[in-house]
């Protein structure tokens, strides 16, 4: 019977790890195992807490179709269980939760795995995202929740966002120009018979998190104090007209309300 090759198998790992969901939050180690005989190998195994009986299943099937018996042992005392899957709903929550900095965002699976050159573990967030400031902020907020938690806090576990492939980037509408937006703006005004009488500016607002939420257009209206009824209805019209993925807000509580009709 032949060496195993356990560069061979190290290197097939990941995506075989990756094709088995039962696997999500899971991560198996090989080593030459010198110790039992020349072309052994040892694993060891990083468990999802929450999960362990069903991961160890499917890596018992997985090791032994890439492995013959006798050529290979799991040293199940190195085992490492962490909280993956509560640390994913957390993750969840929170996208769920914060749609100013996370709209549209999705996590996809959270894949642990131990780093080869200085055997930390490392957690990988993988991500469905609009804006690419989304997965910078995302792993600070992985990072942050584990910090509360001690059993990531033992393994000194950190998450990454890095890898290749890590965020699969969705395309948003994007934010009018605030100045085009402005131009359509002030012509309405001149030349739509209900809104004379009225003004509209035009600002953008980055939500308090530039590069993370959307930019909103915002605006300002001054309003014709005995019509504004009439002159609210038409501007919202035009809003919805001149910002139609509906990035925008109206700063109601800076309205002008004049009375121009009384000059008259």
């Amino acid at each position: 019977m032949g060496d195993v090759d356990g560069n061979a198998i190290y290197n097939s790992l990941p995506d075989l790890i990756a094709s088995e969901p039962v696997l999500d939050g899971a991560w198996i180690e090989v080593d030459r195992d010198d110790a039992a005989g020349p072309g052994r190998v040892v694993f060891r195994r990083l468990f999802d807490a929450s999960r362990v009986v069903a991961q160890a299943a499917a890596m018992d099937r997985l090791i032994a179709e890439l492995v013959p018996a006798g050529q290979f042992r799991i040293d199940s005392s190195r085992d490492v269980r962490l909280p993956v899957s509560e640390l994913k709903a957390e993750m969840e929550h929170l996208i769920a939760s914060d749609q100013v900095r996370f709209d549209g965002c999705q996590l996809k699976a959270m894949g642990v795995r131990r780093n080869l050159g200085d055997g930390r573990i490392i957690v990988v967030p993988r991500l469905l995202i609009r804006r690419p400031g989304q997965l910078l902020a995302l792993v600070a907020e992985c990072n942050r929740i584990m910090g509360r938690n001690p059993a990531w806090r033992a393994e000194q576990v950190v998450a990454v966002d890095t890898e290749a492939g890590q965020a699969d980037l969705v395309a948003e509408p994007a934010t009018p120009d605030p100045n085009v937006v402005l131009r359509q703006a002030i012509a309405a005004v001149r030349e739509v018979p209900a809104l004379q009488g009225s003004w509209l500016t035009v600002d953008t607002d980055d939500q308090g998190y530039p590069g993370v939420a959307a930019n909103l257009i915002v605006f300002r209206r001054a309003l014709d104090s005995v019509r504004l009824g009439e002159q609210a209805a038409a501007m919202d019209s035009l809003m919805r007209r001149l910002v139609p993925n509906g990035r925008y807000r109206v700063d109601a509580g800076r309205d002008l309300r004049l009375p121009l009709s009384s000059l008259l």
